[in-house]
């Protein structure tokens, strides 16, 4: 028995001196200065050529996001005691160990926030915007190479106020730690505007407009209209940029001025007959005005078909027999 146990310590000596002798084999050197993303820090991250002792745990990390100093001869003492035996702290005194660590940002957190609260918005069309108003606990870290740092746990909103309570999930070392934010949220919508002032009477061009994002309450009861609604209408009145056009800015764009000559067509079925008329008010394309035959003098209404152009259409051919007896 006596010689069993001998012969297995020996083994175990000659095994563990094997290894060591492998581990020399490769230059070790202690490193001054390392950078790490784990919470603990291995004999690997401390020594170059640490071998099959790379993964064997030393010390603690520092705190997300900052750096540490340690004791080149603590370093050593500790790897020896793991069993690398060959660690050495050359000149060195201490070493610097940094944790490297993600940052999340205010934006990030508002974002989820936003993404739930257009899920819940019973508006499709609206657009909903969170702004976290409540300090955040400082600084918000978590493990580097972590993809899905934080969550939504719990979101409470007072629709009265526009306010919301969030609970957030942050994930560190493998733990999710909760907090809470607050602030503020708002429901816009998309709406078209100028880009600079018109004037009465301006038709509108494509380069003239921008999208504009404006509170959804404020203009839910009116008509927004599409950027195809609005190219090539005219303003009614001076219209400001950065307002939201509604269908109460815009009209058709003035074809025929009131007292102007214009053509006047006839539409008879199987031919149409032209005559020169005065417009007797203005008006823009299919607005129904009054005008009168220049060679008739008779007054009736019209449909303004073009630039200076009316139609008349009829289902008798009576406008032919007095066109044809003139």
């Amino acid at each position: 028995m006596h010689k069993i146990i001998l012969f297995i310590f020996g083994a175990m000596s000659l095994l563990l001196t094997t290894q060591n002798q492998a581990v020399a084999q490769e230059p070790v050197r202690l490193r001054p200065a390392i950078v790490v993303t784990a919470p603990i820090v291995t004999i690997g991250d401390f020594f170059e050529g640490a071998g099959i002792y790379a993964q064997t745990p030393l010390f603690q990390s520092p705190d997300y996001g900052t750096t540490g100093s340690v004791s080149a001869l603590s370093v050593v003492e500790n790897a020896k005691a793991a069993g690398f035996t060959v660690a050495q702290k050359n000149s060195l005194d201490w070493v610097s160990v940094t944790r490297k660590a993600k940052l999340i940002k205010r934006g990030e957190i508002e974002a989820s926030i936003t993404a739930e609260l257009q899920n819940r918005a019973q508006q499709s069309n609206a657009i909903l915007t969170a702004t976290i108003s409540s300090p955040l606990p400082t600084p918000l870290y978590t493990d580097w190479n972590e993809t899905n740092p934080t969550t939504l746990q719990d979101l409470q909103t007072n629709a009265a106020t526009n306010r919301f309570v969030a609970t957030m999930g942050l994930m560190q070392n493998g733990e999710i730690k909760s907090f809470q934010v607050a602030g503020s949220f708002q429901a816009l919508i998309a709406a078209i505007s100028l880009k600079h002032t018109l004037k009465s009477g301006e038709i509108i061009s494509k380069n003239n407009l921008v999208e504009i994002k404006i509170p959804y309450r404020q203009y839910r009861a009116r008509q927004l209209m599409t950027q195809e609604q609005i190219v090539g209408m005219a303003v009614k009145h001076p219209l400001p940029a950065g307002k939201a056009i509604t269908a109460r800015d815009i009209t058709q764009p003035t074809l025929v001025e009131r007292g102007s000559a214009i053509t006047l067509f006839y539409q008879i079925p199987g031919m149409r007959l032209t005559a020169q008329a005065k417009a007797m008010n203005a008006g823009g394309l299919q607005d129904i005005i009054e005008v009168m035959n220049l060679t008739t003098r008779k007054r009736l209404f019209a449909t303004v078909t073009g630039q200076g152009q009316a139609t008349v259409v009829t289902k008798t051919n009576q406008f032919a027999k007095l066109q044809k007896a003139q």
